[in-house]
């Protein structure tokens, strides 16, 4: 069905599906057959997309779509929780934007300690001291408790830094126990198989940090039609420099230039937000060699925004101005495109 006709679930059936792991930090999101790891994304009205490659590598309006997973989450949690329920969906997209957090393609130790503390009470378990058996476990219930305590859009990112102390303690702990006790060599594998848990556990503070400087939010600048925003990213000054160029958007789309790196294209597809980048040469050197070999072709969701009577931004905008006369055409719907 057309992604801007309501169905049995209303405008947005992804919506309040996705969720964040307490544990790993990674974003579940209900499976859907059009959200597929190389999804484009046509902003012009038309039945089917041109099939020769270099009219597809020449044509402004096809954008390859790269799910912002994270915010994404974020974006669900705030309507979970009715933070952004009484306002109107241009509104509740801006709340979702507006959050700071990575939207860079790594996890930036944002997975919880447990995953390093279940190894380290097992080590700590052949060191044959009850004492620090007990000071283990206790801190792998504490940050269990607290794992899942923190796991919303208001606290996740605070997991690591509300535990800190508490970790560290427990670990120069476990190291005196061991520097002032005779060890047999049970006991020498078990503290090595817990320092190496402790220092696993330590790194993802390292990731932690070094995220930082990726931290990010966007600010709404331009609404073009169906649920598609031009944006101006606030922090993440060097994302460029460490994962390359995001593309230049036309100025045919967006209706100014030029295009700064600041700058996305991003879309709420059923729910979902997409960031809508220029298809590369090599993206497309990559789905001709999909098909060529695997035949596999790439899902195309047709975001009718523009067409022939309005083929720019510029002209959208007069459209919008105009008052529309009773014989006008409807705005153009959106549907999956062959």
């Amino acid at each position: 069905r057309p992604l801007t006709e309501p169905g049995d679930e209303g405008m947005m059936p992804m919506m309040g599906r996705s969720y964040r792991h307490p544990i790993t930090g990674e974003i579940q999101t209900a499976s859907n057959p059009a959200f597929k790891d190389f999804l484009l994304v046509d902003l012009f009205a038309r039945e089917a997309c041109p099939t020769s490659l270099d009219k597809l590598a020449a044509d402004k309006y096809l954008f390859r779509a790269v799910p912002l997973l994270n915010r994404t989450w974020l974006y669900h949690d705030d309507f979970r929780l009715q933070i952004t329920l009484e306002k109107d969906e241009d509104a509740m997209v801006a709340v979702a934007l507006g959050h700071w957090c990575v939207d860079a393609p790594i996890n930036g130790g944002r997975w919880s300690p447990t995953i390093a503390l279940a190894p380290l009470v097992m080590g700590v378990a052949f060191m044959n001291d009850l004492l620090a058996l007990l000071a283990s476990i206790a801190l792998f219930v504490m940050v269990q408790s607290i794992s899942g305590w923190t796991n919303s859009a208001k606290w996740y990112c605070y997991l690591r830094p509300l535990t800190f102390i508490p970790r560290t303690l427990v670990y120069l702990f476990l190291l005196v126990r061991f520097m002032t006790r005779s060890n047999t060599p049970m006991v020498v594998v078990g503290f090595l198989v817990a320092f190496v848990a402790a220092a696993a556990d330590l790194a993802g503070d390292v990731m932690l940090l070094r995220s930082v400087p990726l931290r990010a939010r966007w600010q709404i600048t331009h609404r073009l039609a169906n649920r598609v925003y031009v944006c101006s990213r606030i922090g993440a000054a060097r994302y460029e420099h460490r994962y390359g160029s995001r593309g230049i958007v036309p100025e045919e789309v967006v209706g100014f230039s030029p295009w700064r790196r600041e700058h996305a294209l991003i879309a709420d597809l059923q729910g979902i937000l997409f960031e809508l980048r220029p298809v590369s040469a090599q993206d497309w050197e990559i789905l001709a060699d999909q098909l060529a070999i695997y035949e596999e072709k790439a899902e195309v969701l047709g975001v009718d925004i523009f067409d022939d009577h309005i083929p720019t931004a510029a002209a959208l905008v007069d459209s919008l101005s105009k008052p529309r006369s009773p014989k006008s055409p409807k705005s153009p719907k959106s549907r999956n495109r062959k």
